[in-house]
């Protein structure tokens, strides 16, 4: 915990973008832009990383996919997918990459 406190202001100077539940749109999920930032707001919650990440989203029948990885290419890993629901918004972990 100690050792939380002491990045915190580290990540509040970084100037990072991170999604917040005001910033997404309510469900329907009806666009990528949507779809990136509920996975953005998910992984914010579930992931403590300073690593910069970028996403590509692909739509499917009744879901998007988002793929995301690290955007500076010499860190490894970190990657992973998230499946979020078109109807209900629901932001599901797929498979992690390391």
């Amino acid at each position: 915990m100690a050792q939380n406190r002491n990045l915190l202001p580290f990540v509040a100077l970084c100037g990072c973008a991170t999604a917040t539940a005001a910033d997404c749109p309510a469900p329907p999920v009806a666009t990528a832009a949507i779809a990136q930032c509920l996975a953005q707001l998910y992984l914010s919650k579930e992931i403590n990383s300073a690593t910069t990440l970028k996403y590509q989203t692909s739509e499917r029948k009744d879901h998007w996919m988002v793929m995301y990885s690290p955007k500076d290419s010499s860190v490894r890993g970190g990657g992973g997918e998230l499946r979020v629901e078109k109807d209900t918004g629901k932001v599901s972990f797929v498979v992690g990459y390391r």
